[in-house]
């Protein structure tokens, strides 16, 4: 829980966005998502790309990257886990 009240206190205090921003991240769960991240010292993988001058629209790995919580795209995920796909048909 404190690492989520941090995290929304950082949002609210943030001129930077919009009240509707600010208003649609308390709604969903990202924050409680980064929050849960940084308690555990997880990664974070996520499709959003960061987007800092945003002012509609607060984005997982800007607020990652405020508080230091690791965060990466699906397919930095996979590579860093070494998956591979073989689309070849089976028997040939």
């Amino acid at each position: 829980m404190d690492r989520y009240n941090k995290i929304m206190f950082w949002v609210n205090q943030n001129t930077q966005y919009s009240d509707g921003a600010k208003s649609d991240f308390a709604r969903n769960a990202d924050s409680w998502l980064i929050a849960y991240a940084w308690a555990k010292s997880m990664i974070l993988v996520t499709n959003e790309q960061p987007s800092p001058n945003s002012t509609k629209v607060i984005k997982i790995p800007d607020v990652c990257s405020q508080f230091g919580v690791r965060c990466e795209d699906t397919f930095s995920m996979l590579h860093s886990l070494n998956i591979q796909f073989d689309l070849r048909e089976a028997g040939q």
